[in-house]
């Protein structure tokens, strides 16, 4: 959380909020876990997991979570978020640059990291819509926080940060120039 951004606009309150909001939760919590599988295992954990946890969601919307899901952790474009020196949900503080120029603090969780030699490529999953356009302003402000955070951890180190929409998929590379 940082003081002085706005967080991004959310959907109106009701029962399609609720289960937009659960859907993504599942989404986010196989990101996390299928990646430790084997390939061939991963279609059935989802469904298993989503039929326990998603009940409440039509059949047809678990099948495009898994679908999407499992077709993002084998893309050749994000595959070092899903490998061997990758992390999920890791925690991070710090001290940053406020939207206002001003010292912040930083208290926030990156969904996915992988650590290289040269480069640190960090991402945000989006369950939503995409944006036609660029990415909200929120959503950069977001990624410039964790990249500011990120830099003292990993000096000399090239730092690459990703939104990623799972349905329909696209993802944004965000760099300094354009997160702030």
């Amino acid at each position: 959380r940082l003081a002085g951004v706005e967080a991004a606009p959310r959907e109106p309150a009701g029962p399609e909020a609720a289960l937009a909001m659960l859907a993504g939760q599942l989404a986010h919590e196989l990101l996390q876990h299928l990646p430790a599988l084997p390939a061939r295992a991963r279609a059935a954990a989802a469904r298993r997991l989503l039929g326990l946890r998603g009940a409440t969601l039509p059949v047809e919307r678990r099948e495009r979570i898994a679908q999407d899901v499992i077709g993002l952790i084998a893309a050749p474009e994000t595959a070092a978020l899903f490998g061997p020196d990758a992390r999920a949900e890791v925690a991070i503080a710090g001290p940053i640059t406020g939207p206002d120029g001003a010292p912040a603090r930083l208290l926030g969780r990156i969904d996915r990291i992988a650590v290289g030699e040269t480069e640190v490529l960090f991402a945000d999953f989006k369950t939503g819509r995409p944006p036609g356009g660029a990415p909200p302003a929120q959503y950069l402000a977001q990624m410039a926080a964790y990249r500011d955070a990120l830099a003292p951890i990993f000096p000399g180190r090239r730092l690459r940060g990703l939104l990623i929409w799972l349905s329909p998929p696209r993802m944004v590379e965000t760099d300094g120039a354009a997160d702030g």
